[in-house]
């Protein structure tokens, strides 16, 4: 695949991945052979984050069929610690 056959959004905490893989050519291995891969087609994969990310930091990099997505969570959504008085 390459990196244009792929489509990556972020909606809230929705994070969408849409691609296509081509059907590659046939190779001619022999005179009257032919190999020819069969895994191909539309896919898309939707994935509900914990948290909302933020869409203006998030980043993404394709390289060598391998896509990396870094998506920071929200400052206000970030854990925070609170001491608890006990009685």
């Amino acid at each position: 695949m390459d990196k244009t056959d792929v489509e990556v959004n972020l909606s809230g905490s929705t994070f969408t991945i849409k691609g296509e893989k081509k059907r590659p050519h046939q190779e001619e291995t022999e005179k009257d052979y032919y190999r020819s891969e069969i895994s191909y087609g539309a896919f898309t994969r939707i994935i509900e984050l914990p948290h909302e990310a933020q869409a203006d930091k998030a980043r993404a990099s394709f390289d060598k069929g391998l896509l990396e997505v870094r998506l920071p969570r929200s400052e206000s959504v970030k854990e925070k610690s609170t001491k608890i008085d006990i009685a």
